[in-house]
């Protein structure tokens, strides 16, 4: 009879060390993009940064060649990805205290793609909507293909997402770094 306990206490054990391991594995890791405020030359208030709903996603995630969206596994965005991206947009280009008055331009941002494909290079296309008091409201479309810099990883994923926003702010939003 002791002989069977100690059998079902081992299996017991075993059972338990399984499942934490198993449990351990399927923590996800989580990332957010950290911006740095800075002068925009062009003096604006970007209000909204807008993201085709299949991006605003926890997941990180990159373009199978068939169109599939493919997971990476254990890695999320913090928040969905849209509210990472309008976080470190809008903190980038945070004009100081005072600054915005009535006519200062406000500017939305929309973002239709802005993901990596599987070979590793980063498809970015949206616009730039600005309007004002004395501004008639202007749209303005753009598209760039950041080149490979390695194959799908966390690693790369969040490098060719920090230098996509660089090149939106610098190019689309005249934001000095």
């Amino acid at each position: 009879m002791a002989k069977k306990h100690l059998q079902l206490l081992i299996a017991l054990v075993l059972l338990a060390i399984s499942t934490s391991c198993f449990t351990l594995r399927q923590n996800p890791h989580y990332y957010v993009l950290v911006a740095e405020p800075r002068a925009a030359s062009a003096g604006i208030n970007l209000e909204d940064v807008k993201l085709a709903s299949y991006l605003d996603r926890h997941e990180l995630c990159y373009l199978a060649k068939t169109g599939e969206l493919v997971r990476l596994p254990k890695a999320k965005w913090a928040q969905p990805l849209g509210s990472i991206l309008k976080n470190y947009l809008t903190t980038a280009t945070r004009p100081p205290v005072g600054i915005l008055t009535d006519d200062t331009p406000k500017a939305t941002i929309f973002l239709d793609q802005f993901l990596m494909n599987e070979d590793g290079s980063f498809q970015v296309a949206g616009a730039v909507e600005m309007r004002g008091l004395n501004l008639p409201t202007q749209r303005e479309g753009f598209t760039f293909l950041l080149p490979s810099r390695g194959k799908p990883s966390v690693a790369t994923m969040i490098d060719q997402s920090q230098l996509a926003l660089e090149k939106i702010l610098a190019e689309q939003l005249h934001v000095n770094k």
